[in-house]
């Protein structure tokens, strides 16, 4: 098994009830995510009460595969954002709380609804007399 660094100890030894693990690439994220892990099932704490986030799918599947070095397949769950946002939308949307979402599968449907938020986003931020480094206008012309 591997031997935490300082900042890992860090980690592992914070009393938070959720932690963001952000650094660079190679810096060990996922193998203090897995330390993570196995420490809390070592204290006794339910699966279904340890969610893994990750930002690819890629990266979620690195978790997986630590987590299975480790000997703990299904020691949490492990979402991508992407999915976690979809599976609480279907949820909601099954429970009649919100009306489920139209799917948007080609890029150039998913690229006006994008465009068409950033756009309002910046709006909003311009009123407010915000400063900000994103100061491009989109100007919706209708060519999304």
């Amino acid at each position: 098994m591997d031997t935490p660094t300082p900042d890992q100890e860090k980690i592992l030894d914070s009393k938070a009830s959720t932690i963001l693990i952000d650094a660079i690439a190679g810096s060990g994220k996922t193998t203090t995510l897995a330390m993570l892990v196995r420490q809390m099932r070592g204290q006794g704490v339910n699966p279904r009460r340890i969610l893994c986030l990750a930002f690819s799918q890629g990266a979620k599947i690195r978790l997986s595969e630590k987590l299975q070095e480790y000997g703990l397949s299904n020691a949490a769950l492990l979402f991508t954002v992407d999915e976690l946002a979809r599976y609480h939308i279907e949820k909601l949307a099954k429970s009649k709380v919100i009306r489920r979402p139209e799917q948007l599968h080609l890029p150039r449907d998913i690229r006006q609804h994008f465009v068409s938020a950033a756009d309002r986003l910046w709006k909003k931020i311009h009123e407010q007399g915000r400063i900000s480094d994103f100061n491009y206008d989109f100007g919706l012309d209708g060519h999304c």
